[in-house]
């Protein structure tokens, strides 16, 4: 009866931006009823996605791949600008020296449209490793 009676107060706070706001408004919402601070149960939340996307990244194939690609051959660099067939190319000499087979037909595609669509797919897994992406065009170049 609590957490009815402090919903509304809690939903004026708390402005979650994604799918399941009203899960997150009612995890707030129960997380001070039962009296936790302000925001503990956002803090914690944002804790675990966090988590999650690190998991991820350590784990799946491609995500670790670009990973190793950019702090490889770009470490130090605060921003760097290239097409997805260059990435495709050095991204081949890191499975090599991990002997990952990277033939046509396996995981890995030579396919620069699919490349952009799998780091679109990565965003936020990406993010967990520091590597934010954005999308562009230089003349024909992605």
């Amino acid at each position: 009866m609590r957490a009815l009676t402090r919903y509304e107060e809690v939903e004026r706070q708390v402005k979650p931006n994604h799918r399941l706001a009203d899960f997150v408004i009612w995890g707030e919402v129960i997380s001070r009823v039962i009296g936790n601070k302000n925001d503990g149960f956002l803090k914690a939340w944002l804790e675990n996605i966090q988590q999650q996307n690190v998991t991820v990244a350590q784990n799946d194939t491609i995500t670790g791949l670009l990973v190793d690609y950019v702090f490889k051959y770009h470490q130090g660099e605060t921003e760097i600008k290239i097409g997805p067939l260059t990435i495709i190319f050095r991204s081949e000499r890191i499975c090599r020296e991990k002997k990952l087979d990277v033939g046509y037909g396996h995981w890995f595609s030579h396919n620069p449209e699919w490349l952009v669509r799998i780091i679109q797919a990565i965003k936020l897994d990406l993010k967990a490793a520091n590597i934010l992406v954005e999308n562009g065009r230089t003349g024909n170049e992605r």
